[in-house]
């Protein structure tokens, strides 16, 4: 199992640092915490990216509003 440091699962995610922060603390992005360092594994990030698509993929297309 490869842990990534948070600057490493932002780059593979391309998102800033912040962001990835954000995910693993708001339960979006599983982590592992050692000591006071956030860690994730690759496989959580390709769980998280599998359930962005699907979220994606489903969401609605809005109907542009006819006047």
């Amino acid at each position: 199992m490869q842990l990534l440091t948070i600057g490493e699962a932002a780059q593979v995610l391309t998102v800033s640092e912040v962001t990835a922060r954000r995910l693993a603390k708001s339960g979006a992005l599983p982590y592992r915490q050692i000591g006071r360092q956030i860690r994730v594994t690759e496989a959580d990030i390709d769980a998280f990216l599998n359930r962005a698509a699907r979220n994606q993929s489903a969401a609605p297309v809005k109907e542009p509003a006819h006047d």
